[in-house]
């Protein structure tokens, strides 16, 4: 798993992502699906209890033929998706 918080006043959003392996490359998920029964998942902390958000998200990563590092992030929100962003990461030439 990964773990990713953001701060906020009283508490954390927490992501929590299920790490699996994609074609030739990485998977981080939040979904159930990712792996059902598993704690993935958005989640707002605020003292002992976090609260499970209706919020999920997936990240694709993988590497092209032209050497450059590629990266699909969708987003949902009760079950739709709202948005998606792709990712590219191109080398650079020492100048």
């Amino acid at each position: 798993y990964m773990n990713i918080a953001f701060p906020l006043p009283g508490g954390n959003l927490n992501s929590i992502l299920h790490l699996s392996r994609y074609r030739d490359g990485l998977a981080l998920s939040t979904r159930w699906s990712a792996k059902p029964g598993g704690q993935q998942g958005v989640y707002l902390s605020r003292g002992k209890f976090p609260l499970r958000l209706p919020l999920d998200e997936t990240i694709w990563i993988w590497s092209d033929d032209a050497g450059r590092v590629v990266a699909c992030h969708d987003m949902w929100l009760c079950g739709l998706r709202y948005v998606r962003l792709d990712y590219e990461i191109t080398p650079t030439t020492p100048g």
